[in-house]
Order: C-alpha cells, then structure tokens, then sequence
C-alpha cells in the first residue's frame, strides 16, 4: 500500500500535467480523487462543507458542498463557490461556469500542501 507522500507526489505530477494540458476533465478527474482520498484517510478537518437548510441536522456528506473558492462580494460578505458533493462522490462535476478553472486548481494545490505527509 502506497504511504501518503507517495500518493501526494503523484497528485502534484498529475496536477502539473492537467495545468500544462488545460482540459476540464482533467482537473476535475484529480479534483475527485483528491477529494476521496481526504475522506478515506477522515482528515475531514481539510474540507470545508455547507449543507441546505434542510439537511444541516442529518449531516450526510451527499447531501453537501464543497467550497471550493471564496471571492470578495459586497460590504465585507464573500461569495462561496461551492460544488456539490454528490457530484464529487460520482466522480462527475457538471458545474462548469460557477468554479473556474483557475480556481480548481489553486484548491488542488492549498489541500495538497496540507495532507499530513506521515500517517
């Protein structure tokens, strides 16, 4: 079984390629796994999620999204860009216009460099 820095390394080269290549698919592919990866080793305190009203007692992690982005919006409050987790779990994000690119990517790597190296 592959240890943790192994797993983190091969993330970073395929998160150069999906920069180099520029393709949706890709990046998305990687933002999945990663994603997997976090909740299959339970550092849930990597992600930050948000649930619908109606779900915040049940907390079934389907049911929520995963912010992604935080962008400056009007008088101090910040727009979330969130995608949902149901999505993630199916290894398809259809979201394509609310998180950028750019903004996938910028993710991938923040929660890349705060994986513990060591389990």
């Amino acid at each position: 079984m592959k240890n943790n820095y192994i797993i983190i390394e091969e993330m970073r080269k395929e998160l150069a390629e999906c920069e180099r290549k520029d393709r949706e698919n890709d990046i998305n592919g990687l933002l999945c796994q990663l994603v997997k990866f976090v909740l299959q080793k339970e550092y849930y305190f990597l992600l930050e999620l948000i649930y619908p009203w109606e779900w915040i007692e049940t907390g079934t992690i389907s049911r929520a999204g995963l912010v992604v982005a935080k962008e400056p919006y009007t008088e101090g409050f910040l727009l979330v860009k969130t995608i949902p987790m149901e999505e993630i779990l199916k290894n398809s994000i259809s979201i394509v216009e609310e998180v950028s690119f750019n903004q996938k990517m910028a993710y991938i790597k923040e929660i890349l460099n705060k994986i513990p190296v060591f389990d």
